[in-house]
């Protein structure tokens, strides 16, 4: 059988790629013989796939795993016609969108942007490529400004985080404080503060990932009383794993501070704060 091989090359192999910069592809095609084609094409797509759970009408849970691919930009290659044997190259420019999703190697979805490159053989099998395209979203710097969240009030404590921002990066050390405000004498066994990391799939019955990306003890066997408020910083580093919070059609993930007054032979008394994790800075 005659080979034939089809190769993808971008401007900026390492990136970063931002919303809204075209990409400059090179592809390329070898053929031993003269191909025959209805057609060629280069597209920049966004593919996702991801799992979730469905129940049967006799209660069985199964997993299901779903791809979704959105074309966002496309160009012709080559007309309906023949190809002589030889080695061709093509180039095309292909446009991510103003609006961008991140790339997100997730457990139970994940997310990645590609240049794909198909020839169209009517008698034979279809020659393609495709390659992986490092996009970047950085923060867009709305949420800048240092305030206290997620208030957690009873007859006993005013619960809340201070943060300096709500927005992050991949690598950064995340800090601030628990602040801890007695409104009557009560004792705990230890202050903490953990990131979290939740994945979501909403189809069907469902599917939810959530994964502690860090814990510390702030303190441990504390007395307070009304009038002597606390005030416990802590500082988490962000793992640099290319897994931001994102978006899409059939999924989100999200990014959490959880703190935690645990209690002996009580409930624990907690907040959340969802924070906004980007997988890059800026752009230089």
């Amino acid at each position: 059988m005659a080979k034939t091989n089809v190769q993808i090359e971008i401007d900026r192999p390492a990136g970063p790629y931002y919303a809204g910069d075209t990409v400059r592809a090179t592809i390329t095609l070898e053929n031993e013989k003269e191909l025959t084609v209805r057609g060629a094409s280069a597209y920049l797509v966004m593919a996702e796939e991801y799992k979730y759970r469905h129940r049967s009408t006799k209660g069985y849970t199964y997993t299901h795993t779903r791809t979704d691919e959105i074309v966002h930009d496309s160009t012709n290659l080559e007309r309906e016609g023949t190809i002589p044997a030889g080695l061709h190259s093509y180039s095309a420019d292909l446009r991510l969108p103003a609006e961008v999703i991140p790339p997100y190697p997730g457990e139970i979805t994940n997310n990645h942007w590609i240049v794909k490159a198909k020839f169209d053989c009517p008698k034979a099998f279809d020659p393609e490529a495709e390659l992986e395209v490092p996009v970047i979203v950085p923060p867009p710097g709305l949420k800048t400004q240092a305030d206290e969240h997620g208030q957690e009030r009873s007859e006993e404590v005013d619960l809340r985080l201070w943060l300096p921002r709500l927005e992050w990066v991949e690598g950064e050390e995340l800090e601030g404080a628990v602040l801890v405000r007695p409104q009557a004498s009560f004792s705990v066994t230890e202050i903490r503060v953990e990131l979290l990391r939740t994945e979501y799939v909403p189809a069907s019955s469902g599917n939810t990932r959530t994964q502690s990306q860090g814990k510390v003890t702030l303190a441990s066997k504390v007395d307070f009383t009304p009038g002597e408020d606390g005030e416990y910083a802590f500082s988490l580093p962000i793992p640099k794993e290319g897994k931001p919070m994102r978006t899409t059609e059939h999924s989100t993930t999200t990014w959490t501070i959880k703190a935690t007054l645990a209690r002996k032979l009580r409930q624990d008394t907690e907040i959340m704060v969802d924070v906004e994790v980007y997988n890059g800075p800026t752009r230089h």
